[in-house]
C-alpha cells in the first residue's frame, strides 16, 4: 500500500511501508526545520520560516535527542580530541570528534578542559577505547596525562600547530637570555628588534627581512641555532603530515 506524506509546508514524499514511515522523520516540521538551523544561523532560521527561536531550538533538541539515540559508536578507530573558547573569561568546553575520513562527527562535549572532562569522556566511550588507532590532540597537559593512561594503545598524533608554537616560545626565551647577556657584556645589540624575526617561516620573510636573517646567521648566537633547528623540525612535521593523509581502514 503507498503512503502519500506530507508536512504543513507543502513538501510530499510517497513510500511503502517502514521506508514511507522512516521518510516522515526527515519530512516532519522539526526535523526538515533543524536541519536549516546546521545551514543558518538559528535567529535567520526562525526569521526565514515566520517561526520562533524557542521553536528552532526546539526542533534541535528534538533531532539532537534522536541522533544521539540512534548513533552508531561501533568501530571507531580515530579521534580527535580539541578544547573549543565559547565564552570570555577563559570558558572552554572538550570537543571529542570521529575523524575517520567520510564519517566526520561530533562524539561527546565537556565542560572546561581538566582531566575529569577527558575523563568523563573515556568513561562514556568505554570499552571501545581498545579499538582505538589514533588520537590526535594538542599538547594541554590534561589532555595527554588521560590519553596515555586510556588509551595507550594508540598513536597519540599531536597538533602541528601547538608543536611549533612550543618550539617558537623557546627560540624566544633563548633569544631574551642572548639580549640579556649582550646587554651586560656591553656588546653589540644584534638581536635588538629580532623577535618577530626568528619565529617566521623562511618561506614568509620579506626581502628585508631576508637580509637581516642572512646577517645574524654570520653570528653564532644560539638564538640563530634554535631557529635552525625549528626549521628542520617544521620540514620533518610537513612531510608527516602529507604522509598521513590517507584514510584509516
Amino acid at each position: 500500500q503507498l503512503l502519500r506524506l506530507r508536512c504543513h509546508h507543502g513538501t510530499s514524499a510517497v513510500g511503502r511501508g517502514q521506508r514511507a514511515r522512516a521518510q516522515w522523520r526527515h519530512l516532519s516540521p522539526g526535523f526538515w526545520l533543524a536541519g536549516w538551523a546546521k545551514r543558518l544561523s538559528w535567529k535567520e532560521t526562525a526569521e526565514a520560516f515566520r517561526t520562533s527561536w524557542d521553536s528552532v531550538f526546539r526542533a534541535v533538541k528534538i533531532a539532537v535527542a534522536w541522533g544521539l539515540e540512534h548513533r552508531d559508536l561501533n568501530n571507531i578507530k580515530a579521534i580527535g580530541v580539541d578544547e573549543v573558547l565559547w565564552h570570555r573569561g577563559h570558558k572552554y568546553m572538550t570537543v571529542v570528534y570521529d575523524i575517520l575520513i567520510g564519517r566526520q562527527r561530533i562524539l561527546w562535549l565537556g565542560k572546561d578542559r581538566k582531566e575529569e572532562t577527558i575523563q568523563s569522556f573515556f568513561d562514556f566511550f568505554g570499552d571501545r577505547a581498545k579499538d582505538l588507532v589514533y588520537v590526535c590532540s594538542d599538547m594541554w597537559k590534561p589532555y595527554l596525562k588521560v590519553i596515555a593512561e586510556r588509551a595507550e594503545q594508540a598513536i597519540h598524533v599531536l597538533d602541528r600547530f601547538h608543536i611549533v608554537a612550543n618550539i617558537n616560545k623557546a627560540i624566544d626565551k633563548v633569544r631574551a637570555a642572548e639580549v640579556k647577556d649582550f646587554k651586560a657584556k656591553g656588546l653589540e645589540p644584534v638581536l635588538k628588534s629580532k623577535r618577530w624575526l626568528l619565529v617566521k617561516r623562511p618561506e614568509n620573510l620579506t626581502e628585508k627581512q631576508a637580509v637581516s636573517m642572512n646577517e645574524l646567521i654570520q653570528y653564532n648566537l644560539e638564538s640563530v641555532k634554535s631557529y635552525l633547528s625549528q626549521g628542520r623540525v617544521s620540514e620533518t612535521l610537513g612531510l608527516e603530515q602529507s604522509c598521513m593523509g590517507r584514510e584509516v581502514s
